[in-house]
């Protein structure tokens, strides 16, 4: 995904109005800590967050010297932004997302409507930084945050960590860094016998879910794929080019969602059991001539598959160019072998929850290798080859 693509959520932009504005409404101390982690974990976050406290400084230095007595035109504001709305088109819809304070946020689509009361009853920072910044977010967030919760659903935003989201149904669920999924408010809540349990992802999460035959539990996984169990636990990660599904225990029924009617004739549905490993490619992307279906399975022979979860890295005679890929995506840098020769080296190791600077250590000696570091997130791995 690219710079242009990435953008911040209603509740990340809310939190840093209030967080920099030091308004009546400022945050709890929780949510506090929640902006601090956005900026420590988060990279893009903390360069909106910075751009975002640039404009309210120049905001405040412009206030001042109109005096002490100065307060932002609101009626004027209103106007100018009234006028933007008509230009952007008046009758669009858009998606809007409400986050509470932490996880939980809701979802609705409605067409565009903003009354002058609303914009009135934000106040500077709506003057300030709503007309600064642009329509995004206040396109976004038109409707008062209590009614919008009153709608019917919901989206978690999980930041990873080794602690399990809890469906109310006992479902668990791990999300890796950045992941998301959403679900209805009344989930768990069923009518009729075979009511499916259902909800969508976003990036790579592991789910261990309670087993209820009654009704069954579904996963959209980005509106690529379908994931459909009674009652087991798989890993489930997305990329740009590939889904993968990787089932740890019991049956999994995986789906591809997202074919055209010449690629139904393909096979699209396939039944994974413990061990198995499902895979759909995107057409348009690095998908191998050989496949003879959309969807296909095979033996699951990554160890390391839960990496981001367990913190553990295996490697049993593993060649050194394998070694790598795993390191680079789990440490989140990147290794570059110099010498094409070292790629064939084999290496064996096991790291549980070790520092890079050790991981490179050991591969070091154990490979005859020289690593240096050529910035922040790059190191070069040179050497004559295997011992």
């Amino acid at each position: 995904m690219n710079n242009n693509e990435i953008k911040l959520t209603n509740q990340q932009i809310e939190y840093i109005a209030r967080y920099i504005s030091k308004e009546p409404s400022e945050l709890s101390e929780i949510q506090k800590i929640q902006v601090e982690k956005w900026r420590k974990e988060i990279p893009f976050f903390e360069k909106e967050f910075q751009n975002y406290s640039k404009i309210w400084k120049e905001s405040n230095h412009f206030g001042q010297k109109l005096g002490k007595d100065y307060s932002p035109n609101v009626e004027k504001g209103w106007q100018k932004l009234s006028q933007q709305i008509k230009e952007y088109e008046a009758t669009k819809t858009v998606e809007k997302e409400w986050v509470k304070p932490a996880v939980i946020a809701q979802k609705t689509t409605k067409s565009i409507s903003i009354s002058k009361s609303i914009f009135k009853e934000i106040g500077k920072i709506a003057a300030i930084l709503i007309v600064g910044l642009g329509l995004g977010w206040w396109i976004n967030s038109t409707q008062n945050t209590s009614d919008s919760l009153a709608n019917s659903k919901q989206i978690i935003v999980h930041q990873h960590s080794d602690t399990p989201l809890i469906l109310p149904d006992g479902s668990k669920i791990w999300l890796n860094k950045n992941a998301t999924i959403s679900y209805n408010s009344d989930f768990g809540k069923f009518e009729h016998f075979n009511q499916k349990r259902t909800l969508k992802l976003n990036g790579e999460a592991f789910f261990d879910i309670a087993r209820d035959e009654k009704h069954p539990f579904m996963i959209d996984v980005e509106g690529k794929a379908e994931v459909e169990v009674l009652g087991t636990s798989f890993n489930i990660n997305p990329n740009n080019e590939k889904v993968e599904v990787t089932v740890a225990s019991g049956k999994v029924n995986f789906k591809n969602t997202s074919s055209s009617k010449k690629d139904n004739q393909k096979q699209n549905s396939i039944l994974l059991t413990k061990g198995e490993k499902g895979i759909l490619y995107d057409k348009t992307k690095n998908r191998p001539d050989s496949l003879p279906s959309l969807v296909h399975f095979e033996k699951n022979d990554d160890v390391n598959y839960l990496a981001w979860l367990n913190h553990r890295l295996v490697f049993e005679n593993m060649q050194m160019q394998e070694v790598v890929s795993k390191v680079e995506n789990y440490y989140n840098v990147r290794l570059k072998l110099e010498n094409s020769n070292l790629k064939e080296c084999r290496f064996t190791g096991t790291f549980d929850q070790t520092p890079l600077n050790d991981v490179l250590e050991t591969l070091s000696f154990g490979a005859n290798l020289q690593i240096k570091k050529s910035d922040s997130t790059t190191y070069l791995l040179s050497g004559s080859g295997c011992r």
